[in-house]
């Protein structure tokens, strides 16, 4: 980094608060605050606090900011007598302040046993993230001083950061609540443990290896997605045979080409691997919960009348600004009451439920934003997606239980969460019921085009999609996500023509 842009930096931070040079600047309130917002450097995206540590200090000036030899990103070499359980335990005894000086010996040892006994960190890593410590090789330095990191790690996590969470076992189960949305400005508990698991992480890893993985995960999940564009778009085109095709061709695909084997091979350094499945697993919570989120009951929507498909094909065309909804829908209450429930005339209780109910479609057209990020919603209300968005809240059952888990959904509810609640209530809701109503209002959407049965099949293709993408990624390896990939496209679906 040239002085000039340096000088610049550590000026921005002073002005922030932030002085870099002093030892204790990461104890401060101004850092806390900034320590996680994200850095564009070189084409790559990091953290605020990475970026320091690898570019606006000497390595002898972050080992001073440090309180642990093993804390990630410390750029202390461990050496050997480092990598021995009885000095992992005594450091962490001393760093969370539990020893007993009358005993000390005795603690130590008993605190060693735990991390190699049965239900301790070697054992929970296999557990929970099929992360075997002991395939590594042991006789390799940095092996044994990344594995030794990642006890401490852990360890500290759950009886320090984070002392009321089993962390391992969150991360072992995937949902969209465990996924990192800073980004996008939202966020949930769990997702704060995955960032903070993550950051971490980067700090070991060099900016080539970053990219790399997240590039490949990237990659792979981008033309799956494609695939599902591909077939959605054409869903006028294809016929209800077509589609079956396609939803049997890749169900072969799963079947005979997805095998994982039981023979693990790592191919990365201890820290590499792990951060490979912390982010395999993110991508893994969206898939599996839309998965769940996407199921449609068949017998629940009936397709529009001939009389009315025609009229729901124009509406299509006919886009509503978003600042208007609310007020199109009180002012055309009457005639959309019609095409909600498809008949000439409503009564006044029907038309004075599209009325009270503006709100709420207001509500289900934000939950895009989960659903589709990339896509802006606000820019494609139709006449067609209101009446849609109506429909799945007027016509569908009131009292619809949404039974979805995940790490310690017990918090987040006493009771069993209701779809209709995520409406009447100001509480931000789960991400996964998001994604659940944007998929109840597309039900009702192809029905009102008389597409309906073909979005059943189109759905049932996805999730098969979906698996397959869930087997590539539970693979521990870039080559082996990335070979299984390749093969499947180039060998596979290239030669089905869709």
């Amino acid at each position: 980094m040239e002085d000039i842009h340096k000088k610049m930096e550590v000026e921005y931070l002073r002005l922030e608060g932030i002085d870099i040079y002093s030892i204790d600047y990461k104890k401060s309130e101004d850092y806390e605050r900034i320590k996680n917002t994200r850095v564009l450097w070189s084409g790559n995206s990091m953290t605020m606090e990475e970026y320091i540590e690898r570019y606006l200090l000497e390595k002898d000036e972050v080992l001073d900011t440090y309180d642990s030899i093993y804390d990630m990103g410390n750029p202390s070499e461990l050496t050997d007598s480092d990598c021995q359980y009885a000095a992992l335990a005594e450091e962490v005894l001393n760093q969370i302040g539990k020893v007993d000086k009358n005993d000390i010996e005795a603690e130590i040892s008993n605190l060693s046993k735990t991390f190699t006994r049965k239900g301790g960190l070697e054992w929970r890593l296999m557990k929970y993230l099929n992360f075997d410590v002991k395939l590594f090789d042991e006789n390799n330095d940095r092996v044994k001083s990344e594995i030794f990191k990642i006890y401490y790690f852990f360890y500290m996590l759950e009886n320090r950061d984070f002392p009321n969470t089993n962390v391992l076992k969150l991360l072992g189960n995937p949902s969209m609540e465990n996924i990192d949305d800073s980004y996008y400005g939202t966020g949930t508990n769990n997702g704060m443990i995955i960032r903070e698991i993550k950051n971490s992480l980067e700090k070991e890893l060099d900016m080539e290896m970053q990219e790399r993985i997240k590039s490949v995960l990237r990659d792979i999940s981008n033309e799956w997605g494609e695939i599902h564009n591909k077939i959605s778009f054409n869903l006028y085109n294809y016929s209800e045979r077509k589609l079956i095709e396609i939803k049997d061709f890749m169900h072969s695909i799963l079947i005979n080409y997805c095998n994982i084997s039981d023979i693990i091979e790592y191919r990365h350094s201890p820290i590499e691997t792990l951060y490979i499945k912390v982010c395999q697993h993110e991508y893994l919570g969206n898939i599996y919960d839309i998965a769940f989120a996407n199921k449609v009951d068949t017998e629940k929507i009936s397709e529009a009348p001939d009389g009315y498909i025609d009229s729901m094909k124009e509406f299509h065309f006919e886009k509503i600004n978003y600042d208007e909804v609310e007020n199109f829908i009180y002012e055309n209450a009457q005639e959309l009451a019609q095409y909600i429930h498809f008949k000439p005339k409503t009564s006044k209780k029907e038309n004075r439920k599209v009325r009270n109910s503006r709100g709420k479609v207001i509500k289900v057209i934000d939950y895009w934003n989960r659903s589709n990020p990339v896509i802006n919603i606000k820019e494609k209300i139709t006449k067609l997606l209101i009446i849609s968005c109506l429909q799945s809240v007027i016509l569908d059952k009131s009292d619809e239980i949404f039974d979805y888990k995940f790490h310690s959904y017990e918090k987040y509810s006493k009771s069993k969460l209701r779809v209709n609640g995520a409406l009447k209530s100001d509480k931000e809701p789960l991400d996964a019921i998001k994604i659940y109503w944007v998929n109840k209002v597309m039900n009702h959407w192809h029905a009102n085009l008389g597409i309906y049965n073909n979005w059943v099949l189109y759905n049932g293709i996805q999730n098969t999609c979906d698996n397959i993408l869930g087997r590539i990624f539970e693979h521990c390896n870039l080559h082996e996500m990335e070979d299984l990939h390749r093969s499947i496209l180039d060998n596979y679906y290239k030669s089905f023509l869709f």
